[in-house]
């Protein structure tokens, strides 16, 4: 999906959404030393791919592998770990990442120290790991 051919990709995390298009987030070298997370949406059964979009992130953290869930073709929701050391597991926190235009842009909420998750109230919230579930309302 990244349009670098020696990019190194790794880790996708497919959904499929209510209207039956494919969404992937996967990790990628494409833009930088450490694995970003990058977004495509198909809408014709993975016959084509819109182009990889960034997620972005407040951190220099590296980035582990996303999951992601559509609750329908416009709203996707992405979690992940940073590491701020990629060979340990202290100082992690798991970020959540919010489209409400199909993956257009993307919005990722902190509070001012760049590592805390805010929900879209500005609320805190816990996490556990990186796992995502998307319910009707």
């Amino acid at each position: 999906m990244s349009p670098a051919a020696t990019a190194a990709q790794k880790s996708p995390s497919l959904a499929r959404d209510p209207a039956g298009n494919l969404h992937v987030v996967w990790q990628d070298l494409f833009s930088s030393s450490l694995y970003d997370l990058f977004y495509a949406r198909s809408t014709n059964g993975a016959v084509s791919w819109t182009a990889a979009k960034k997620i972005p992130h407040t951190t220099s953290a590296y980035r582990n592998p996303g999951r992601v869930a559509a609750a329908s073709a416009t709203e996707i929701h992405v979690v992940w770990r940073e590491s701020l050391d990629a060979g340990d597991d202290n100082g992690d926190g798991t970020l959540h990442g919010r489209s409400t235009d199909g993956g257009a842009s993307w919005r990722v909420i902190t509070a001012p120290d760049e590592w805390t998750v805010l929900t879209a109230d500005r609320g805190l919230s816990a996490h556990f790991e990186h796992t995502v579930a998307v319910t009707s309302a």
